[in-house]
C-alpha cells in the first residue's frame, strides 16, 4: 500500500510539458549569424575566427525545448535530453556539464532562465504566445564580450 501512495504521489507532482520546435526560419538564422558576425569583430584579428567558431557554438539554437510551467513549478528539457523538474526562485541546480540552472515567474507571465557556467552565463526568457508558438529571447553575458549578445528565437508546438 504505502508503494502505491508512493507512485501516486510522483505522478501527481510530475507535470506534463509542451515540447516545442524551432521554427528555423531563415530571416532569424540570418539575424543570429549577423550577431555572431559583429560580436566576434570585438576581437583582435589573431583569435577572431576561434572567438567567431566559439560564438557559433555557444548560440546554435536547441532543435526543440520542452517547457511546462505549474503554479510554482517548472519542468524543462531540450532536444529530448537532460530533462529538470523544479521550482521557481529554488537555489541554483546542476544541470548539464558543469552548468548550474534557476528559474524566475515574472509578473508578466514570461519565464526567465539563468545558466551559469564558469566562462559566463546565458538568460533565457520565454514569452508564451497567444497562437501557442513560444518566442525564446536569449542573451550571452561573458567578460570576453564587450556587451552581452542577445537574438531571439521562435519555437512552434509539437503536434502529438
Amino acid at each position: 500500500m504505502t508503494k502505491i501512495l508512493a507512485i501516486l504521489c510522483l505522478c501527481a507532482i510530475t507535470i506534463g510539458a509542451t515540447e516545442y520546435k524551432w521554427d528555423n526560419s531563415p530571416k532569424d538564422t540570418a539575424a543570429l549569424k549577423e550577431k555572431v558576425a559583429v560580436a566576434s569583430k570585438e576581437f583582435n584579428w589573431a583569435i577572431r575566427k576561434i572567438a567567431s567558431s566559439r560564438l557559433t557554438k555557444a548560440t546554435a539554437p536547441y532543435q526543440t525545448i520542452e517547457l511546462a510551467v505549474e503554479e510554482n513549478r517548472v519542468v524543462f528539457s531540450r532536444n529530448g535530453a537532460n530533462r529538470i523538474e523544479t521550482t521557481f526562485g529554488a537555489a541554483p541546480v546542476k544541470w548539464f556539464e558543469d552548468a548550474k540552472v534557476t528559474f524566475e515567474k515574472l509578473e508578466d507571465g514570461r519565464v526567465k532562465q539563468s545558466f551559469l557556467a564558469e566562462d559566463g552565463r546565458r538568460e533565457f526568457l520565454y514569452k508564451f504566445e497567444e497562437d501557442g508558438s513560444l518566442t525564446v529571447t536569449i542573451s550571452l553575458f561573458s567578460e570576453k564580450l564587450k556587451a552581452p549578445l542577445s537574438y531571439q528565437l521562435k519555437y512552434q508546438p509539437v503536434k502529438k
